[in-house]
């Protein structure tokens, strides 16, 4: 599982990305807000190359992210389809997968983001914040 993991990772991180999908997101709820920055991985015909990165605010280094799946949530004709994507969290240091990200989102409007840790199986849930991402598609986080 681990090998086949590592060649997809391999094999879609290799995929020529042209753009990237930059999403800024901050979780919801009490407590200190976690904030992080999502990026898909899209080719040259915008679609997403099933690679991407989660950078979280405050860390120096971002944790890859694989596709897993998507699934229709409504089809309304005369607009984008609604979809519920689902994208894993590798942990390459502990060659693992670290948790799971699932948006519903329909066009480029995110209804819903959360993460689930797979060893706590706490659940998070985040918003998201377009403001404080800059032109050179980075989440500007106010101190």
């Amino acid at each position: 599982m681990r090998r086949l993991l590592a060649c997809a990772l391999l094999a879609t991180a290799c995929t020529q990305a042209w753009a990237d999908d930059v999403r800024c997101l901050q979780s919801t709820g009490g407590g200190k807000p976690i904030r992080l920055s999502l990026t898909l991985f899209t080719t040259e015909q915008g679609e997403w190359s099933r690679a991407g990165s989660v950078l979280y605010a405050g860390q120096a280094d971002s944790l890859p992210i694989v596709f897993k799946s998507s699934e229709v949530v409504d089809e309304v004709e005369g607009r984008p389809w609604e979809y519920l994507s689902t994208w894993l969290e590798v942990l390459p240091d502990e060659e693992r997968i670290g948790g799971r990200y699932s948006f519903h989102h329909q066009g480029a409007v995110v209804f819903d983001f959360q993460y689930r840790n797979l060893r706590t199986g706490k659940t998070f849930h985040f918003e998201e914040n377009p403001a404080v991402l800059d032109a050179y598609n980075s989440c500007n986080w106010p101190a």
